[in-house]
């Protein structure tokens, strides 16, 4: 029964946050002039840390030096990160590898792929996924995540895409404005 109370403490901080997230995110669209340069290497060094931190069974592949750019976003493009990556832990079960990975730099964007080796999209769902709402039959989540992930990433000027992982999960791929 700890177990179960820890995940319900888990879930309810989490949808919490999702809640304050989403006004968050309305006020700063409503705020947003222009996204700002971010260096994406210490994004996401923080956003890997505190992922490990939150869920055990999840593994992260990551090296710092290979996400050496700057790119254009705003003050939550962190959240864009967290949610893709916790989310591969939060709906699998057991344990969970996620690899990131620059698919693409050419001096006007960069593509980062967060692929995992979980058990991927559920069909009924692939044409869904980004719309506020939206959610699984088996998921626990509030089904604004990937919405909210797609919105701030397009405010910022980017945009998100999602296909089958090499390892059967999925592969999330976050287009963002070099700067």
């Amino acid at each position: 029964s700890k177990e179960y109370a820890e995940r319900i403490h888990r879930t309810a901080r989490s949808s919490a946050d999702l809640i304050e997230r989403v006004g968050d995110l309305v006020s700063t669209l409503e705020q947003q002039d222009k996204p700002t340069p971010r260096s994406l290497e210490d994004v996401l060094t923080a956003v890997v840390s505190d992922a490990r931190d939150q869920y055990e069974p999840l593994t992260v592949d990551f090296d710092p030096d290979a996400f050496d750019y700057r790119v254009y976003g705003g003050e939550l493009l962190d959240s864009v990160f967290t949610n893709i990556i916790t989310n591969a832990a939060a709906h699998n079960d057991g344990e969970v590898r996620v690899r990131l990975d620059v698919v693409t730099a050419n001096g006007s964007e960069v593509v980062v792929s967060i692929a995992d080796d979980g058990s991927g999209i559920p069909p009924e769902m692939e044409d869904r996924l980004f719309e506020m709402g939206a959610k699984g039959p088996d998921s626990d989540g509030t089904g604004f995540g990937l919405g909210f992930v797609k919105a701030l990433t397009e405010s910022y000027g980017g945009d998100i895409s999602v296909a089958d992982s090499e390892w059967s999960g999925a592969d999330f791929r976050v287009t963002l404005d070099q700067a």
